[in-house]
């Protein structure tokens, strides 16, 4: 064995405990010579692989056992694998070694979170007979982590014609894409042509089974052998085979008397809007006062209806969660913790294996079908005005356009410290920083936390020692941070009214105006003019149906001919009923296909994994006196 071999395996050897990290190399440029033919066996193992290296009788069949050594340990030890490529490198001078040696080392960064550096490494990568397919799977991951869907599907695609398997990785990403880049991408010459064809009928009719099936037919008429046509995706196929919900007894539970019977009655106003504008057939719809009735007298009301829409608060929903038959589908107007709902369902279930083994009856009625959450979470769907949505929009938009230094205002009550606490941990996991924040529970605290939170206390104090060192009259004006560039507020109307001036006079001269952004509490619609210009820099977030310029404006003047003194958080209440009812129909669709979306008053609204109901809601602006509206993308 000559010392060159002797030292390179001596030092694999010794090194493989260690850790190192990979440096950057550039691929040089020679001429390719095929890898010997050795016999691998399946019982293999990076070891025996190693020691095969050892005994090799020549550079070549030593380099092909000790490529071997480190695709085996990709699997068990990705650091291992890069000791082995980063003293193998220097000894390789064939484009399909140094291809082979990249390779590795970039798929074991990509596997140990070093993506920037795995893609830098990647892009060295040319297509090399023999490692096509991985160089292209790597990209494709790659791409996908950057939410660069189509190039991503792209790949994949080219990965299915060695593994037609992997076509499975083409239509999670295309269903990804917004329905404008699918449509335009749809309409170019290409092997991803047919997929985004299927994905452009996905997001237009999938809340239709009659035009989606329709469509389906035409497509696969156009496309009579391609992949999707005899092996659709799972919830493709799903949606396909899936009927439309169409009750016929439709029972709402809400407070109609006790102190919820306003936002009872708001809800039950939206509901009846919705209901007599309904012309696909009206379901017999039942309002049950639900302030007096016990859980067993709701479950009960239940199994006379063919769908149950509410209740409205918390612990109703929790109680009665577990009891309610499987199959009996349920529109809660409520979020409840997946926590509690397992708790509720664990109780419900030892009540019912109780009852079965010491041959008891019991109070509460039970249904002869297996109580089961993951039965029961498939027909229940959650839909809530929750406020953390709102903060948590607030904080992906001011990402989404450029913001990096925002900071929070918040007054005390418990709603406001949710949204603060939402949108402050929201940007702790997508930058790793903490926005700096103040709360207040006064005006006078209001004041002075703006000015030390934007560092005009600060700045007003050297001004004062400077003053104080000189006898001549000083000219100077305070400056506040420069490193902030917007401040979130969450307070109600009349703070916000006081905070947005205070806010602007805490800027410096020198400096520029800082946005300042709140939550759909910030602003109510009665506000007169001269509210509006104090309001003035003030971006907001809420649902269409409270902003100017929406699509339901014949709803609107009837609403407020009918209930012209109604307040902001009803109008929100009559919004959030109107569109309850209007999902009804879609809901299973919209379990089915998450990137489903329908327009509602209260947002564009979709379900995700655990049937909640989440809303994208739209941007209001005040400039000068008056509200304009801007989508929230």
């Amino acid at each position: 064995m000559n010392s060159s071999k002797q030292w390179l395996i001596g030092g694999l050897i010794c090194l493989l405990s260690a850790c190192s990290s990979a440096p950057s190399r550039v691929v040089k440029t020679t001429k390719s010579s095929p890898l010997p033919l050795e016999e691998v066996s399946p019982e293999d193992t990076p070891e025996t692989f190693l020691q095969k290296a050892t005994l090799a009788n020549n550079v070549d069949t030593r380099n092909f056992w000790l490529f071997k050594t480190a695709e085996a340990w990709q699997a068990l030890s990705c650091d291992k694998s890069i000791k082995i490529i980063d003293i193998l490198k220097p000894e390789l001078i064939t484009n399909i070694d140094l291809t082979q040696a990249n390779l590795i080392e970039a798929e074991c960064l990509y596997e140990m979170g070093f993506s920037e550096q795995a893609e830098k490494l990647a892009s060295t990568l040319a297509t090399q007979v023999g490692f096509d397919q991985r160089v292209y799977t790597l990209k494709a991951k790659l791409l996908g982590q950057k939410q660069q869907w189509l190039q991503a599907a792209q790949l994949w695609h080219k990965v299915a014609d060695y593994n037609p398997a992997m076509a499975e990785h083409i239509w999670p990403l295309l269903k990804k894409m917004p329905l404008k880049e699918q449509e335009a991408a749809s309409l170019e010459p290409g092997g991803l042509q047919p997929w985004l064809q299927l994905a452009v009928i996905i997001h237009k009719y999938a809340s239709n089974a009659y035009r989606m099936a329709f469509e389906m037919q035409s497509w696969q008429a156009r496309y009579p052998n391609h992949p999707a046509k005899t092996t659709l995706p799972k919830d493709l196929d799903l949606a396909l085979h899936t009927e439309q919900l169409k009750p016929q007894k439709v029972a709402v539970i809400l407070p109609l008397s006790g102190r919820l019977k306003p936002q009872g009655e708001a809800l039950k106003q939206g509901l009846l809007s919705a209901y007599f504008s309904d012309e696909n057939g009206q379901p017999e719809l039942s309002f049950i006062d639900s302030t007096p009735l016990t859980t067993e007298a709701l479950l009960a009301i239940t199994e006379q209806h063919d769908f149950i829409v509410g209740p409205l608060q918390k612990e109703q929903i929790e109680s009665l969660l577990p009891l309610l038959n499987p199959d009996k589908p349920m529109l809660a107007l409520n979020r409840v913790s997946l926590e509690i709902s397992q708790l509720k369902f664990d109780q419900a279930t030892e009540l019912l294996t109780e009852s079965v083994s010491n041959q008891e009856t019991t109070s509460v009625p039970l249904t002869n079908t297996p109580l089961t959450l993951s039965n029961k979470s498939n027909n229940t769907w959650f839909y809530a005005l929750a406020p953390e949505d709102e903060a948590q929009q607030l904080a992906s938009y001011l990402l989404d356009n450029g913001y990096k230094k925002p900071v929070v205002v918040a007054s005390d009550s418990s709603a406001m410290q949710r949204m603060a606490s939402t949108f402050i941990e929201y940007w702790q996991q997508h930058t790793k920083l903490t926005p700096a924040a103040i709360h207040f529970d006064s005006n006078k605290t209001m004041r002075t936390g703006v000015a030390d939170l934007l560092d005009v206390n600060q700045s007003n104090a050297r001004i004062r020692q400077v003053q104080r060192m000189h006898t001549q009259e000083v000219y100077a004006f305070y400056r506040n941070r420069q490193d902030i560039d917007a401040v979130v507020v969450f307070t109600n109307a009349e703070e916000t009214e006081l905070l947005v001036p205070i806010i602007e006079s805490s800027i410096s001269p020198f400096s520029e105006i800082i946005p300042v952004f709140g939550s759909s509490r910030s602003y109510h619609q009665n506000l007169k003019n001269n509210s509006l210009r104090d309001l003035r820099n003030l971006t907001f977030v809420d649902m269409p149906w409270m902003l100017p310029n929406h699509a339901w404006p014949e709803l609107y003047y009837e609403s407020t001919q009918l209930w012209p003194n109604r307040r902001d958080s009803s109008q929100r209440l009559f919004a959030m009923g109107y569109d309850a009812y209007k999902m009804i129909p879609h809901l299973k669709h919209m379990s089915i296909l998450p990137e489903l979306k329908m327009q509602g008053l209260t947002g564009q609204l979709s379900v995700d994994s655990h049937n909640v109901v989440h809303r994208q809601l739209t941007l209001g602006k005040v400039e000068q006196d008056q509200v304009i509206r801007i989508a929230l993308d």
